[in-house]
């Protein structure tokens, strides 16, 4: 595992990227995966698209060029902030 640099990506920036430049992606940054990146694909199910392609097409293209080998999923704020709140050193 490469201890290159972080890298946060929306969903925008990985549509751009074909397979060989996301695994390229994959093997030199590690990936924070946000909140917000799963909702937005989730969204993309629900979506009525223009192109020939389905919504499950469309999700699993993306999901082709997610990270996953060095990447991590961060919890919500609002978790880190209650555990503050309850006294956890965050």
């Amino acid at each position: 595992m490469s201890q290159g640099p972080s890298l946060i990506f929306d969903k925008s920036s990985l549509e751009s990227l074909n397979l060989d430049e996301a695994a390229l992606l994959d093997n030199f940054y590690r990936s924070n995966i946000t909140p917000l990146f799963f909702v937005e694909c989730l969204s993309d199910r629900e979506k009525a698209i223009k192109s020939r392609s389905t919504p499950e097409q469309l999700v699993g293209s993306l999901a082709r060029r997610t990270p996953d080998a060095q990447s991590c999923a961060h919890a919500h704020q609002g978790e880190f902030s209650a555990k503050n709140c309850l006294g956890t050193s965050i």
